[in-house]
């Protein structure tokens, strides 16, 4: 006797979830008498257990259909998986998760002009790199920058 093993399984989207999903696996196991057998005892499994998917998921699928008089998912909330820091819905497509794009980063002109207005002031670079959390004026984001520029302007002595 030959022993033979098959599974079939398939995964569907889930009708009523935003982001979820109905899965079935279903493993057989049979025996060939011979070598010539084993084609058709595989045919014969493997269309069994593919019935068996197909009739696991029809259940799934029909025990879940949407009841209008049942509360609907709501289009903002969001599965954990997608869920925290950076990540939120997307309004044009609620289904469909961003992620947060980092802030801009210090402009070239905008560099310049620190320059000049910690020359200008006398202000202590690495103090403002200190206060800031920042290695070299470059790391600055724009926004950040464009609040040292406006610090560094309050302090300038007019000419």
């Amino acid at each position: 006797m030959i022993s033979i093993n098959v599974a079939a399984g398939a995964k569907r989207p889930h009708p009523t979830e935003q982001y979820g999903s109905i899965s079935a696996t279903v493993s057989l196991q049979g025996e060939a008498g011979s070598l010539s057998d084993i084609p058709g005892v595989m045919r014969d499994l493997f269309q069994a257990a593919q019935a068996g998917v197909d009739e696991h998921l029809a259940s799934q699928t029909s025990s879940a259909t949407v009841d209008p008089s049942s509360p609907q998912p709501r289009a903002s909330s969001t599965p954990a998986s997608t869920s925290g820091p950076g990540v939120r819905p997307n309004a044009s497509h609620p289904y469909r998760p961003t992620t947060k794009r980092s802030p801009a980063s210090v402009t070239d002109s905008q560099l310049r002009y620190l320059g000049k207005l910690i020359t200008d002031t006398r202000s202590s670079l690495p103090a403002i790199l200190a206060h800031h959390h920042v290695g070299d004026l470059r790391d600055l984001s724009c926004k950040a920058a464009a609040q040292l520029i406006d610090e560094l302007k309050a302090q300038a002595v007019p000419a």
